[in-house]
């Protein structure tokens, strides 16, 4: 983690921050840490966001890990109300700014893949909720900056999973990785290009024509 939050803060200083009040944010990755115990010490968590030429690093707000997510579940459904990762309140980021936040990220499809060493896989498709107001000082009883993320973009959520050895056919949750937004598959990237080339010889017949 420690290493994660180098780079998060070096790419943070890299890119200055906009002067507008409300940034939509566009692209980001993050990382998720646990532990076989879930709580001791808890998991962690830091996100670099970006949109609009604003980057934005976060750290874990306080109620986290307090709540449902990947860290108290194991494969959790995306049919039903459990969000894979749900936190909110004031936090401080890499560059020691703080901020009052909202992180919800929320499954619609995911795909398990378990390997022959017993550790668990967990690809999600999922969308996010994510709500940031920069504070001018620790209260954040005054913000400048809004940052909140195009709720049409997906994430890509890869999870992994260890067995329990205490609690035979249960597993611990280890670390997650987060992307986004979604790149298209190879082969729809083909189909797409595909179609353009159609569409491209069409116009040249009737051109001819």
């Amino acid at each position: 983690m420690k290493r994660i939050a180098i780079v998060l803060s070096l790419l943070l200083a890299c890119v200055p921050f906009s002067a507008a009040n409300t940034i939509t944010l566009t692209s980001g990755f993050g990382q998720m840490s646990g532990t076989t115990s879930s709580f001791n010490p808890p998991p962690s968590y830091s996100f670099f966001l970006s949109g609009s030429g604003v980057g934005f690093a976060t750290g874990s707000p306080s109620d986290f890990p307090f709540t449902s997510g990947l860290q108290n579940c194991v494969e959790c459904d995306p049919r039903g109300l459990v969000p894979i990762l749900a936190d909110s309140g004031i936090g401080e980021n890499s560059a020691g700014q703080f901020y009052n936040g909202l992180i919800e990220f929320s499954a619609v499809s995911f795909v398990s893949t378990l390997a022959r060493n017993g550790m668990l896989t967990v690809t999600y498709k999922a969308f996010a909720n994510l709500d940031f107001a920069l504070c001018t000082d620790q209260s954040c009883q005054t913000t400048s900056e809004l940052l909140v993320w195009d709720p049409s973009k997906l994430w890509l959520v890869t999870a992994q999973f260890a067995p329990d050895p205490n609690a035979p056919g249960s597993y611990d949750f280890l670390n997650a990785s987060f992307q986004a937004p979604i790149v298209p598959e190879p082969s729809s990237m083909l189909l797409v290009g595909s179609g353009i080339v159609v569409l491209i010889g069409k116009i040249r017949k009737t051109r001819k024509d």
